[in-house]
């Protein structure tokens, strides 16, 4: 499938940060250490605004430690993120059997791109098919997750997994085969409308007070369906929209009152 953020990223290579980064990535794979030290090493190529994405999202989990639920993440795409979530569960609670981190997403690109996604920035980036993985990656993703589930202080049942398809759709399944999900924590990271505000409207009746609604690309102009999507549900002058003082860049968060 033909990706245009893939290509719109191969345009910009001529950022040096982009070219860092690209070169720290080869530099990963040609990176000479047994394989057994090849994981806890990976830091050498961390690039700083990952990092401060990791301590971000550190930052989001403390604020649902003594929030009941689960964990939902809406666009997983490589998994990045999910990843970092796992590892916080296993540093911040890691005795806590209840707490799922579950990911929805298509992997094969942006699905039901509307009029509210058009951007006077970029706009290539918000089409139909843009930001899919590769084929495979779906297996990938699984077999990495039973790999790091080894990595948890409490064994058991799975509690971390995805769920592939269309959100709008696989949330209200979720849901519907799991009623006693409670959510404590949702982040959002589609980028267009149509599916952040089905699967808004879906989630809210399993958010209790205190519960964190984190979004990544409100107040973006690349990315106007976000912020459309949210106001038409809460709208925007009621809800307090915090960011992080010291690590978010476009991430932003509310706290459910």
């Amino acid at each position: 499938m033909k990706n245009l953020y893939e290509e719109h990223l191969n345009e910009s290579l001529s950022n040096p940060v982009h070219t860092a980064e690209t070169e720290l990535g080869k530099m990963s794979l040609n990176f000479d250490i047994p394989d057994f030290e090849r994981a806890e090493n990976a830091g050498l190529f961390l690039p700083p605004r990952s990092l401060k994405r990791i301590l971000y999202f550190s930052e989001l989990y403390e604020k649902i430690l003594d929030v009941h639920g689960s964990i939902v993440q809406f666009g997983v795409r490589w998994g990045r993120d999910l990843t970092v979530l796992d590892s916080l569960r296993n540093i911040h609670e890691p005795f806590n059997p209840v707490r799922k981190i579950i990911g929805f997403d298509t992997f094969t690109g942006l699905k039901s791109v509307t009029d509210s996604d058009n951007a006077l920035e970029q706009p290539e980036l918000m089409s139909e098919g843009s930001l899919s993985t590769t084929e495979t990656h779906v297996e990938f993703l699984n077999r990495l997750l039973e790999v790091r589930k080894v990595l948890a202080p409490l064994q058991g049942p799975a509690r971390t997994g995805i769920v592939v398809g269309d959100a709008s759709v696989t949330i209200k399944d979720y849901l519907e085969k799991n009623p006693e999900t409670i959510i404590a924590m949702a982040h959002f990271d589609m980028d267009i409308y149509k599916p952040t505000k089905d699967c808004l409207e879906l989630i809210l009746p399993r958010m209790p007070k205190g519960a964190v609604l984190a979004f990544d690309e409100l107040n973006y102009s690349v990315a106007p369906g976000e912020t459309v999507a949210l106001d038409e549900v809460l709208g925007l002058s009621n809800v307090r929209i915090k960011r992080s003082a010291r690590f978010s860049g476009a991430g932003s968060y509310i706290i459910l009152e």
